[in-house]
């Protein structure tokens, strides 16, 4: 669209026909205030970038444009909005996990530690039932000990008592000293008469 220098307004009214269409983001505080309140360096300016980054468009041709442009606009947001909801959505559902994460492994840590405290307490009976079982068993020893050493003295005592008996009854039987019973020895270390047969009748 052409416009008549004369009709150039960088703020138009209602009244005219055109309106700007401003491509350069750059260049739009110059519509902020009139052509005359510009510097001769922004006139220049906005004379060379016309037709390229701004260009005069009909009005209702810019109106369209900018309903379109709102369209657009309103339809990203609501795009926005979705997204925005769905992220929402989504952390709130992180941060669910996150907490149901947390609960699991305090109660994990609590299952964890009463089981340390547990096997402890197992460990330090067993090892209570040990040193018992050791002690019952170093007391038994010392019985059995006890036991071996009464069970020596007594055979030997016994022993000596049958050699002493042994004695006395050959003795006995053979005043003269003419003969002795024979003996064999038995286990333990204990002897005992060998049984015999008179092979002629013996005078006393």
């Amino acid at each position: 669209m052409t416009v008549n220098p004369d009709d150039v307004r960088l703020q138009p009214n209602n009244e005219t026909p055109y309106a700007w269409q401003v491509d350069d983001p750059d260049l739009k505080p110059f519509f902020g205030k009139s052509l005359s309140k510009h510097s001769i360096g922004a006139y220049m300016e906005l004379c060379s970038a016309v037709g390229q980054s701004f260009r005069a468009v009909h009005r209702d041709e810019a109106v369209k444009a900018t309903k379109d442009k709102l369209q657009i606009l309103e339809e990203e947001k609501i795009l926005l909005e979705r997204a925005l909801g769905a992220a929402k959505e989504q952390s709130q559902t992180l941060r669910d996990e996150k907490m149901d994460v947390e609960k699991q492994l305090q109660e994990a840590e609590e299952k964890a530690a009463m089981q340390i405290v547990e096997m402890e307490q197992k460990i330090k009976t067993l090892e209570q039932s040990v040193g018992d079982l050791q002690s019952q068993a170093k007391e038994c020893w010392c019985i059995t000990e006890g036991y071996e050493r009464t069970f020596a003295q007594y055979s030997a005592g016994l022993n000596e008592a049958i050699l002493l008996l042994q004695s006395l009854s050959a003795s006995t039987m053979f005043p003269t000293g003419g003969g002795s019973l024979p003996f064999e020895k038995m286990d333990h270390g204990q002897i005992a008469p060998v049984a015999c047969v008179p092979s002629q009748n013996i005078e006393y």
